[in-house]
């Protein structure tokens, strides 16, 4: 029974080892196989012009998520170095990886890009090109549909699973109110109270990804009147009529 017991823990102990040292090798091949991601980024116009003058706009944090298989394998932050933003990112050599750039600042997410099917290749530097796009959507102006009803329509984003619209009655959005959620880009409203309002719309990205909303959208202003006049903005009524003598 003992000389039994014996070779039990012999056996134990060699499947114990083979198999640690089996893992250790599982665990440190993909290190010892890694490669390079380099990033080229081209920005659109209006991070240049239009909405780098407004302080609302301006990024003050770039992260890169990558991606295989549809799992997010790491998440790093850019370093701003003048007017660069760095980061090396070493990764297993794999295939399709999946790599997405969120710029972002505190109140919410500017600009997105993205580019797929990335092969790293082992003790080499893969370089990738993406574009980056605003992830503000553009609210457009009202269409009327009917009396006291309208349709409110807006820009798609890259990335986003859904939307939504505020409203407020001020224009300073203080207190406004959620009036649709959804991945629709348009709704239609009835029978609208007489009345000034105020719109603004945001996109929703991925909570499991980045739990974060982009900015908020163009402000416009729609006033329903018993007619059901709307406008989406402001305009100068000139009158010129004969003076009575």
């Amino acid at each position: 029974m003992a000389r039994l017991i014996k070779m039990f823990s012999v056996i134990v102990f060699i499947f114990l080892t083979y198999g640690c040292e089996k893992e250790s090798q599982k665990l440190l091949a993909p290190s010892e196989q890694t490669g390079k991601i380099v990033v080229n980024v081209t920005w659109p116009q209006s991070a240049y012009s239009t909405k780098k003058a407004y302080t609302y706009y301006e990024v003050s944090k770039i992260t890169a998520y990558l991606y295989l298989s549809g799992k997010e394998i790491t998440n790093i932050e850019l370093t701003h170095e003048g007017n660069q933003g760095k980061a090396d990112i070493e990764v297993p050599s794999f295939d399709n990886y999946r790599l997405e750039l969120i710029a972002s600042q505190w109140y919410g997410i500017v600009y997105v890009g993205f580019e797929e099917n990335i092969n790293v290749i082992a003790n080499e530097t893969t370089t990738v090109n993406i574009t980056m796009v605003d992830a503000v959507p553009t609210l457009y102006s009202a269409e009327m549909t009917g009396e006291n009803s309208f349709t409110i329509s807006w820009s798609s984003v890259l990335l986003a699973t859904s939307y939504r619209l505020e409203e407020n009655t001020t224009g300073d959005f203080s207190s406004s109110i959620n009036v649709y959620s959804g991945a629709d880009t348009n709704v239609t409203f009835t029978g609208k109270t007489p009345g000034i309002y105020y719109y603004s719309v945001f996109a929703v990205m991925p909570l499991d990804i980045y739990g974060r909303y982009t900015l908020m959208s163009n402000i416009i202003q729609i006033i329903v009147g018993s007619t059901g006049n709307i406008s989406s903005g402001t305009g100068t009524l000139k009158i010129d009529i004969p003076w009575p003598e």
